[in-house]
C-alpha cells in the first residue's frame, strides 16, 4: 500500500504595508496626476474638499486601493495579492495591504487607520461584519469607497461576492454524483465545517443541502470544525477513530481538505482508493496539484484566483467612476476535477 506525504507550503505576503505607503506619499501624489479617472473624482461628488474634516479623501491617496484580507497567513493570500498588484500596475493604481493575522482587533485598528487617513477606496473582508458596519458607514459618509469582500454588508459602496452557497452546492453535487456512481449511493460521509463567519456558514449549508438531497443513501456520520491543514488533520484523525470506513469527506476550504487527506494517508488509506472522495473549496495550488494526480483528493470548488485579484482593483475603480451599476460583482464558481479542462488555467495562476 503506497503512502504519500503532503508537501508543506511556504507562505509569503508581498506588497506595501500601510506604514510603508506613507513614506512614499510624494510618489503616489505624482502617480495620481496621470492615468485614467481618479478614485477621488467620485468622492468629490459627495462635497468633500481640501478643507473637509479628517478622514475625507486624501489627494495623495486618490489612486490607491486598500485590500484588507485578515487571514493573511493563508497560502492563497500571496497569490491574490500578486494578481491585484498586477492589475493595479496596469491601471495606474497603488495597492495597500494590512496584516491582521486573523485578529478582529487588529483588523478594526488597521481599517480605521485607512479611514482616518482618507484612503479613497478599500476592499475589506470583515472577520466580524457586525463590528465593521459603523466603520463602513463612517467611511462612506466621508466620501470613501467601501467594497465588502466575500459577502454583502448593510453599509457598503459595493461587494465582491465569491458565491459561497453556490460553491458549497457545486461541491456537494459533484460528490453526490460520484457517490451514486462509485458507491451505489451507500456509504458514510463527514463534513469539515467552519461556522465562525457568514461566508463559511453559507459554504457549509450549500454542501449539506446539495449532498444530502442528491445522495440520501450516504449517511453523514460526523461534522467537525476545520479551517487549516492542522485542524483538518486533527478533525479527520478523530473521525477515523470512530468511523474508519469513511467514504466521503467534504470540507469548507482546501486547507482543511489537505489536512484530512494527510490523515487518511497516515491511517494507511490507499491514495488511489476508488471508494474514497475528498473535496475542498478555494482552488489552492496544493489542492489542485493533488487533484491532478487522479487519486482520492477528487475536487475543489473555486473562483479563479486571477478573477478575484483583478476584481479587487476593478470594482472600486468602476464604483468611483459610476460605472458599476449596483456595485455587486458576483464571481462564477467552477468545480475542478482531474478531468476538468480548466485545471491547467487555474494552476497557471500560481506559476
Amino acid at each position: 500500500m503506497t503512502v504519500e506525504t503532503v508537501p508543506s507550503t511556504d507562505v509569503h505576503s508581498p506588497g506595501i504595508s500601510r506604514r510603508g505607503f506613507l513614506t512614499r506619499s510624494s510618489l503616489v501624489a505624482a502617480v495620481g496626476l496621470i492615468g485614467g479617472p481618479s478614485l477621488l473624482a467620485a468622492c468629490s461628488a459627495t462635497g468633500s474638499s481640501s478643507t473637509a474634516k479628517a478622514g475625507a479623501p486624501n489627494s495623495a491617496m486618490a489612486k490607491s486601493i486598500g485590500y484588507d484580507f485578515p487571514e493573511n497567513s493563508l497560502p492563497v493570500y500571496a497569490n491574490l495579492v500578486k494578481f491585484a498588484k498586477e492589475r493595479a500596475s496596469a491601471t495606474g493604481h497603488q495597492l495597500l495591504l494590512d496584516a491582521d493575522d486573523g485578529k478582529t482587533d487588529k483588523e478594526i485598528a488597521n481599517v480605521q487607520a485607512w479611514i482616518d487617513e482618507g484612503l479613497a477606496a478599500m476592499v475589506v473582508f470583515p472577520l466580524e461584519p457586525t463590528s465593521m458596519e459603523k466603520m463602513a458607514k463612517a467611511a462612506i459618509a466621508k466620501g470613501l469607497v467601501w467594497v465588502s469582500y466575500g459577502g454583502s454588508m448593510q453599509n457598503q459602496s459595493g461587494a465582491i461576492l465569491l458565491s459561497p452557497y453556490e460553491s458549497g452546492q457545486a461541491l456537494g453535487k459533484d460528490a453526490a454524483a460520484w457517490a451514486n456512481k462509485s458507491l451505489g449511493g451507500k456509504g458514510k460521509a463527514a463534513f469539515l465545517i467552519n461556522e465562525t463567519i457568514d461566508l463559511t456558514r453559507q459554504r457549509d449549508k450549500g454542501v449539506a443541502d446539495a449532498f444530502t438531497k442528491l445522495a440520501p443513501g450516504v449517511q453523514v456520520v460526523a461534522k467537525q470544525f476545520a479551517n487549516s491543514q492542522q485542524t483538518g488533520l486533527q478533525a479527520m484523525d478523530s473521525i477515523l477513530t470512530a468511523h474508519p470506513d469513511i467514504n466521503v469527506v467534504l470540507t469548507v476550504n482546501d486547507d482543511g481538505a489537505v489536512g484530512a487527506y494527510q490523515s487518511l494517508l497516515n491511517r494507511g488509506k490507499d491514495p488511489k482508493d476508488p471508494k474514497i472522495y475528498v473535496g475542498g473549496q478555494d482552488g489552492t495550488q496544493q489542492a489542485m496539484q493533488l487533484i491532478q494526480k487522479g487519486g482520492i483528493f477528487r475536487a475543489t470548488s473555486a473562483v479563479r484566483l486571477k478573477d478575484i485579484g483583478y476584481a479587487i482593483i476593478d470594482l472600486p475603480t468602476k464604483i468611483s467612476a459610476k460605472q458599476a451599476g449596483n456595485g455587486i460583482m458576483n464571481l462564477p464558481i467552477t468545480v475542478i476535477t482531474a478531468d476538468s479542462p480548466q485545471l491547467a488555467g487555474f494552476l497557471a495562476d500560481y506559476a
